[in-house]
């Protein structure tokens, strides 16, 4: 049985952890990255956070390097990521 059940609302997305019980909000930006993951397993940094700018068809310079860190650290803590 899985651990997340996953429900999106158009860009966002609520995630209920079925272990702790614990509900989780992710913004756009988490779930383009957790998407992307999903995707392509192994994917270097900078070309995650290239293709989570080109989803939202911004300039690289518009959602900043931090901010996709700072959504992977999200997503890590909340356990949908495994910490490399």
């Amino acid at each position: 049985m899985a651990r997340f059940l996953i429900k999106a609302f158009g860009p966002e997305a609520i995630v209920f952890d079925i272990a702790s019980g614990d509900t989780h909000a992710l913004s756009p930006l988490a779930l383009a990255l957790y998407s992307i993951c999903l995707e392509q397993p192994g994917i270097a940094l900078a070309e995650m956070h290239a293709s989570a700018v080109a989803c939202f068809d911004l300039a690289t310079d518009e959602i900043s390097f931090a901010n996709t860190q700072d959504a992977l650290t999200h997503l890590r803590r909340i356990g949908l990521l495994s910490t490399p």
